[in-house]
């Protein structure tokens, strides 16, 4: 009958129970289970020291020998074997704890990376709508284009009307000027006279008045002449001239051009 044998973290077999008893590693807690026939069914695992074969094959097992100086110094190198290994293990705790915070970081890097994209995805749609719409008008814009080259002849044309509009505004601007100047000259011209009338009015006005004052003074002494019984002095009346009508303040038609405006 053959044994299979759970030993150092793994099973290992199948073995005689001869080949068992000479394994270093074999002792009475190592679990032990035989190995089935062809069609059954494996039996349940147990110590090997509940076995009456297994136990009493470890029960005639002679006593390890006494170490040697090969022993130790295996064992020592074993121990710093161990040391270093426990070393390194530490090392890869540390290193493995330094890379989950990487990758906690570099998850975190990755989030944002990808809600920048979505942001950049939406903004390349926004501009891919706004291009379209620039293309539409560069379209429309080409379509006009073409439409005023036809119509060029009709374009240079319009300009020149233009231009002759132009030079016959400006010519009515500056008859406009002329005409306003002479008539300002005009205009000069009529209050000098007005002026000139106006002083002769008044020259004629003066003397009116004093031929006023002469005729209310001669009056006079003839009431006073009256009023003592005495006969009024005779005065020789001599014809008046005749009085002009600048004289009396009437306007001289014939002087006088009247302004035009």
């Amino acid at each position: 009958m053959k044994w299979w044998v759970f030993t150092d973290g793994h099973v290992a077999g199948p073995y005689s129970a001869e080949t068992l008893g000479r394994r270093p590693s074999f002792n009475g807690h190592a679990l032990v289970c035989e190995d089935p026939l062809a069609g059954e069914e494996r039996p349940p695992w147990r110590r090997a020291d509940s076995v009456p074969t297994l136990r009493a094959l470890l029960e005639g097992r002679p006593f390890p020998p006494d170490p040697t100086l090969d022993d130790v110094a295996d064992h020592r190198r074993l121990a710093e074997r161990l040391s270093e290994l426990e070393s390194a293990s530490r090392r890869n705790a540390a290193e493995l704890k330094a890379l989950a915070g990487r990758e906690n970081q570099l998850r975190g890097e990755l989030a944002r990376k990808e809600l920048a994209l979505r942001e950049l995805s939406r903004r390349l749609a926004a501009a891919s709508s706004q291009a379209a719409a620039v293309e539409a008008l560069e379209d429309g814009l080409r379509a006009v284009m073409e439409g005023l080259r036809g119509h060029e002849g009709e374009v240079r044309e319009l300009g020149e009307q233009l231009k002759s509009l132009a030079g016959a505004a400006n010519e009515a601007v500056d008859r406009a000027d002329l005409a306003a100047a002479e008539t300002a000259q005009e205009a000069a011209g009529a209050l000098e006279a007005a002026k000139a009338l106006v002083e002769r009015s008044l020259k004629s006005a003066r003397k009116a008045l004093a031929k006023a004052d002469d005729a209310m003074a001669l009056a006079a002494e003839e009431r006073a002449a009256r009023a003592a019984g005495k006969p009024p002095k005779r005065r020789d009346r001599r014809p008046r001239p005749p009085v002009s009508g600048a004289e009396l303040g009437l306007p001289d038609v014939t002087s006088v051009d009247p302004p035009k405006f």
